[in-house]
């Protein structure tokens, strides 16, 4: 018999990953709003991973509907809590699709390549830190290349690192955290005959 997570379970998890990404996506961006501090000029690197950690919890823990709704609550906690806007770049909101695609890829690789064709762990992350990275650098270059982010601007310039190396960074420390959780976890779950 499968070992299958109680819905029960799923949906003490599912509010767990949605209050870690609540947090990391509106109480910690307005605790940090007016510091001028290497926290917040450096949140992409605090907030990023936990983001990433959750959605991978989500998929390789959750069925379709939780997945979907931990899929697109970071962008929705960001647009509530005013991150796009506290970033001082109106543009970023553009990038709201691009991460949506980019975390669909990830969790859809998590789901497909690691729970169904049960490759490691290591190997799964890679593709899926990579293809959600490209995604996301794409549509940020597709953006810049039809004006609507001005190219060359100060806005521009700040976004080609969030969107392109720091997707891959972040995704990184994310990957890293979920395998710890996923690891260290106990399987309370495990149903058995």
């Amino acid at each position: 018999m499968k070992n299958q997570v109680p819905a029960k379970v799923e949906a003490i998890e599912l509010a767990l990953v949605l209050a870690l990404l609540a947090l990391a996506a509106i109480v910690i961006p307005l605790a940090l709003q007016g510091s001028t501090g290497f926290l917040s000029q450096n949140s992409q690197f605090f907030l990023g991973p936990m983001v990433n950690c959750a959605l991978i919890i989500a998929a390789v823990n959750f069925r379709k509907l939780s997945t979907t709704v931990a899929i697109f609550a970071p962008s929705a906690f960001a647009l509530a809590g005013g991150l796009f806007l506290t970033l001082g770049n109106i543009y970023a909101l553009y990038m709201i699709p691009a991460i949506w695609l980019g975390n669909v890829t990830l969790v859809l690789c998590f789901k497909y390549l690691y729970k169904h064709k049960k490759l490691h762990f290591a190997t799964t992350a890679s593709v899926a830190i990579v293809l959600k990275a490209a995604i996301i650098f794409a549509g940020f270059n597709i953006f810049v290349a039809v004006s609507l982010i001005p190219a060359g601007s100060p806005a521009a310039i700040a976004m080609f690192s969030m969107m392109g190396i720091y997707q891959l960074i972040t995704a990184t420390m994310g990957a890293c955290l979920a395998a710890g959780y996923l690891i260290l976890r106990p399987n309370w779950y495990v149903v058995s005959r």
